[in-house]
């Protein structure tokens, strides 16, 4: 009985050679980017975090490529580098 119900699954698999969907996880990454006012207006103050920011980017962006990911920047208003990311 067991082999007759997953008939349908098992015809389904092999038409045309077509492998199932597998769903991708989804992800959510939430990265505060909160500096001082001083390092906000100046990129040059800010270059370690403007890189630092950029790793962790990169990181998740190469950690989670087998996911679908959403990534959300936290910041302030006038206390963030994100403007200087390219």
């Amino acid at each position: 009985m067991m082999f007759y119900h997953q008939r349908s699954c098992i015809i389904n698999l092999f038409k045309e050679n077509e492998q199932p969907e597998k769903k991708r996880q989804k992800v959510c990454v939430a990265v505060a980017d909160i500096t001082s006012v001083e390092e906000s207006k100046n990129p040059e103050k800010a270059a370690a975090k403007i890189e630092r920011l950029r790793y962790t980017i990169d990181g998740l962006l190469t950690s989670f490529a087998h996911c679908d990911l959403s990534i959300t920047i936290q910041t302030l208003p006038n206390r963030h580098v994100t403007a200087y990311l390219p």
